[in-house]
C-alpha cells in the first residue's frame, strides 16, 4: 500500500511539473495552448524551448520537405506588454542593432539560437530577463515570443506565451 502511494504521488508531481522549469527562484510556465515540456509541434514544424533569466535557448525543426526561413529581424520578445527586438548571445555590444538576417531551415534539419530582448541590452552587458525580486514585487510576467517562419511565398507567425512566477512557500 505504501508503495502505491508514493507512486501516485511521484506521478502526480510529474504532472504537476509539465510544461515547467525552475530558474533562479522562478518558475517558467509555458501556457501556449497545445505545447507540452516546453514543447510545440505541429505536422510542418517544432519548436523547443530552454529559458533562463538571461539567454533563451530555442530550437526550431523544420518537419516539411522544402526549405522554410526565420526572419529574426522581424522575430519579436515581448515582456509584459513591452515588445522588443531580439539580439543573439553571440552579438557585440556595438553591433546590437545591426540586422540579423535570416536563417534557412532545410527540410528535415534544425537551428538552435540563444536570444534576449533587444531592450535588455544595456551599456554593461544584457540584464535579466526577470528577477526573483522583481517578479514578487510586481507580480507575475507574461512574456510572448512571436517567430515568423517563411513558406514559399507565405509567412506564418508562432507565439508562443510564458508565465514567470515565484513559488508560493508552503
Amino acid at each position: 500500500m505504501k508503495r502505491i502511494f508514493v507512486c501516485i504521488c511521484l506521478i502526480m508531481s510529474l504532472v504537476v511539473a509539465k510544461g515547467q522549469e525552475k530558474y533562479a527562484g522562478c518558475v517558467i510556465e509555458q501556457t501556449t495552448p497545445g505545447a507540452n515540456n516546453m514543447v510545440w509541434e505541429n505536422d510542418s514544424i517544432k519548436f523547443t524551448f530552454s529559458p533562463t533569466d538571461l539567454f533563451w535557448s530555442i530550437k526550431i525543426e523544420n518537419k516539411t520537405k522544402a526549405n522554410v526561413e526565420c526572419d529574426w529581424d522581424k522575430t519579436l520578445f515581448i515582456r509584459n506588454k513591452k515588445s522588443s527586438g531580439i539580439v543573439f548571445d553571440n552579438t557585440i555590444r556595438m553591433q546590437k542593432d545591426a540586422p540579423k538576417g535570416t536563417s534557412i531551415i532545410a527540410s528535415g534539419t534544425e537551428i538552435s539560437k540563444r536570444i534576449f530582448p533587444l531592450e535588455n541590452w544595456w551599456e554593461t552587458g544584457a540584464y535579466p530577463v526577470f528577477k526573483k525580486k522583481s517578479i514578487k514585487k510586481e507580480g507575475n510576467m507574461i512574456i510572448r515570443l512571436i517567430f515568423p517562419i517563411k513558406y514559399g511565398d507565405s509567412i506564418r507567425e508562432y507565439e508562443f506565451s510564458f508565465m514567470v512566477s515565484v513559488p508560493q512557500k508552503k
